[in-house]
């Protein structure tokens, strides 16, 4: 009973002098147990772990101190003999001058180390490490007495192991649940703040997590269902929910894909995704689940259809006219050279017709150029309505257009077209509320005939057209070949006309004009001639349309009214008063802004008082646009300028118009003269003219007079002035200054024989 309470006894001061204590007073009671035994010098308690050696503390006489350090780290005791003997699983002696641990020796009163194993036999769980002030003989029988203090060094560093590892394991669960806990609180975050969408769905098609926050942000039809575990059809749209599972898959490859996709939202408005569907493995590298990432590319999607809705808008107005939508020259061109492709194959034929719009100019100065627009909108859709779509409507610019027409058999063909074409065309459209009806002249070329090339063929088709406008237009011609020799010669003209004015290969000629009642010159006319290298010169009415037509009217008539004011000034500084001198102009030098200033610089240039000029005007000239006409003459008539409307009686005026017009004098067209003494309709309409013009306060001046009857008549008829053959052809300056008193005296010998001739 006694050994039993000794043992009860001997437990209990166990548990108070071991459990009870911190573990570091246990270390420091241990360091310090070892000490205080005689000649210790210095002490080092290690323990092992997993066969890794850690030195717990070390004790030096009264200084005592706990560490936890490697041993690798601890360079103070030889590790080699602290392994032997942890091997050996014996008690290791050795002198201090053992190779072992040499370099190792802290003091210098130290004679010998002892390694003691501490614990189990089998398996020490530490090691005391000893320095000894004693050889090794007396170090094994000093250990030899404290045998019992290793024992009870044994339990207690056995129960430090002990709670050491429970305190190890519970720091380790400790860090594996904070990890755990941070890993989730990562996910959700991640989840929740991702700017994509993340989704986990298992085999059947379950939700095992999902990005709640973005859903609710992008797709709100899944806003009020946020709880995993429900089925992906349930939770999404069958849009998305056939993009996150797409049924069971048997493989990984299966699960792989990367695509886009695209689906409506709540509000109406589409969204765009690009989805990353991988697979997920368990730690058997089984498939059990498969994970997508969406990432929202609507933005940059509605930019890449912005722009190729740019590209679009951008590629059609680089081929299509802005105006009518139909192909420009660049898609005509390209076009056409496929249609002659196909022909050369198929061994056919292609016409091409060049169209332009009659009077345009008309419509635009009458109703405004949006008036202009909506003609031609109107041309554009009825041409489209009466060709195949095979065929091309192509608008070159202005007021002309090209048609391409394909599969050609026979002349027949292509007359049908040109009337259904000239036929819509006159047909009248609805302008301001007006029925305007605009016609088309049409020239045609046909492939192979009239040329083998798109740019021939053109040529071709814009000399017919031209001679359809030449002959009346509302019409067509189909190009021959002698068409385009004259198309040549045209050119050429042109070409030498131009080198003529650049060179001064022109020259003035003068025809005077008459008072028929007493034979006075009172004024001449300067006319324009054009001698070639050939000595022939180039008749006026071939050359001066041709000028009309090309724009070369506008030099020319600067350098006729140039040179007309030069030659009137030499003139008048050598004392031949030959009255005014008349200039015709032309339509496109009258209309233009800056005329009345050009006609003040060039009578500044030659010191000319503007009563020596007049300027003359053709009746149709000024009709074309008649409140612009208005507007010139009225700048003109105040600069002084004497002002005349030629031909009169050949147009269309407007006497509402005629009373506006500021002129000074009336020309009765030749047409009218010609039979005049024997023709009561040319009669009449003469002496209308000569009394309208009295009637209004102008002179009238009689054109083309050939014959003594003709002057006659007029003169009987008030007639004013006069001129033509009958008087003087248009000469030379030099002729008129040579010849001026000879005129003279054979218009008053003229004069007078008429005098005696009414006696």
């Amino acid at each position: 009973m006694s050994k039993q309470l000794a043992a009860v006894d001997l437990m209990r001061r166990f548990y108070q002098l071991v459990v009870s204590k911190p573990h570091r007073e246990l270390v420091l009671w241990l360091l310090k147990s070892w000490s205080e035994l005689p000649s210790v010098v210095r002490v080092v308690l290690l323990t092992c772990e997993s066969g890794k050696h850690w030195v717990r503390g070390t004790a030096i006489n009264d200084s005592v101190t706990v560490l936890n350090t490697d041993l690798l780290h601890f360079r103070k005791i030889s590790p080699e003999l602290v392994q032997q003997s942890y091997d050996l699983v014996s008690l290791q002696l050795c002198e201090a001058d053992d190779p072992l641990v040499l370099g190792k020796i802290l003091r210098d009163e130290c004679q010998s180390i002892a390694c003691i194993p501490i614990g189990e036999e089998s398996d020490p769980i530490g090691l005391m490490y000893l320095e000894l002030d004693l050889p090794r003989s007396g170090a094994e029988k000093l250990l030899g007495d404290y045998q019992q203090l290793q024992v009870f060094c044994g339990l207690v560093l056995q129960h430090l192991t002990i709670t050491w590892r429970h305190h190890q394991q519970l720091e380790k669960a400790k860090v594996a649940e904070q990890a755990l806990w941070a890993s989730e609180v990562y996910l959700r975050s991640i989840l929740d703040h991702s700017p994509v969408f993340i989704s986990v769905v298992d085999l059947d098609g379950n939700v095992i997590l999902s990005s709640d926050h973005h859903l609710n942000e992008a797709l709100s039809e899944a806003a009020n269902t946020r709880y995993n575990g429900h089925h992906v059809y349930a939770l999404f749209p069958e849009t998305i929910a056939q993009a996150l599972w797409q049924g069971r898959p048997e493989s990984e490859e299966e699960v792989n894909a990367d695509w886009e996709f695209s689906f409506e939202s709540a509000d109406g408005k589409s969204k765009y995704y690009w989805i990353n569907r991988f697979p997920l493995l368990d730690q058997q590298n089984k498939l059990f689940a498969s994970c997508a990432i969406c990432t929202d590319i609507t933005e940059r999607k509605e930019s890449e259809i912005a722009m190729q809705e740019q590209q679009k808008r951008l590629n059609h107005l680089a081929f299509h006219d802005e105006l009518t939508g139909l192909p420009n020259r660049t898609l005509f061109h390209e076009r056409l050279l496929h249609s002659l492709e196909r022909a050369r194959r198929n061994h056919s034929q292609v016409a091409i017709m060049l169209l332009d719009v009659d009077r345009f100019k008309y419509v635009n100065d009458s109703f405004g150029h949006d008036a202009g627009d909506a003609l031609l909108k109107i041309i554009a859709e009825r041409l489209v309505s009466c060709v195949r779509q095979v065929d091309t409507v192509a608008r070159l610019g202005g007021d002309e257009f090209v048609l391409v027409i394909e599969d050609i058999h026979s002349q027949d063909d292509v007359t049908l077209v040109t009337e259904k074409i000239l036929t819509i065309g006159a047909t009248p459209c609805e302008l301001r509320g007006y029925d305007i009806t605009s016609t088309l002249s049409v020239g045609v070329s046909v492939y192979p005939a009239d040329g083998d090339n798109s740019e021939t063929l053109l040529k071709h088709a814009d000399v017919a057209m031209y001679r359809a406008k030449a002959e009346g237009k509302n019409t067509y011609r189909l190009f021959n070949h002698t068409m385009n020799d004259k198309a040549v010669e045209s050119l050429l003209i042109e070409n030498d006309l131009r080198k003529a004015i650049k060179y001064d290969k022109l020259r003035l000629v003068y025809q005077p004009k008459i008072d028929l009642h007493d034979g006075s010159i009172i004024g001449v006319e300067a006319l324009v001639r054009w001698d070639l290298d050939n000595g022939e010169v180039m008749p006026p009415g071939k050359f001066i349309p041709m000028a009309e037509e090309t724009g070369l009217i506008v030099p020319l008539g600067k350098w006729v009214l140039d040179e007309a004011c030069r030659q009137q000034r030499s003139w008048l500084d050598r004392g031949f008063t030959v009255g005014s001198v008349a200039v015709n102009l032309s339509p496109r030098q009258f209309l233009q802004e800056e005329f009345p200033d050009f006609i003040q610089s060039v009578l500044d240039k030659h010191k000319l008082q503007s009563s020596y000029l007049e300027l003359e005007i053709t009746e149709s000239s000024a009709m074309e646009n008649a409140q612009q006409s208005v507007q010139m003459l009225e700048r003109l008539h105040a600069m002084g300028v004497a002002l005349a409307m030629d031909d009169f009686g050949t147009g269309y005026s407007s006497l509402a118009y005629l009373k506006r017009f500021p002129i000074d004098t009336l020309k009765i067209d030749r047409s009218f003269i010609r039979d005049i003494y024997c023709d009561s309709n040319d009669a009449a309409i003469a002496k209308s003219i000569i009394d309208l013009g009295h009637n209004m306060g102008l002179k009238v001046v009689a054109e083309g007079i050939e014959s003594n009857d003709q002057k006659l008549w007029l003169k009987d008829q008030g007639c004013d002035y006069a001129q033509g053959f009958y008087f003087s052809k248009p000469i030379s300056a030099r002729d008129i200054e040579e010849s001026f008193c000879t005129i003279q005296r054979k218009l008053t010998l003229v004069a007078a024989n008429d005098i005696g001739q009414s006696i």
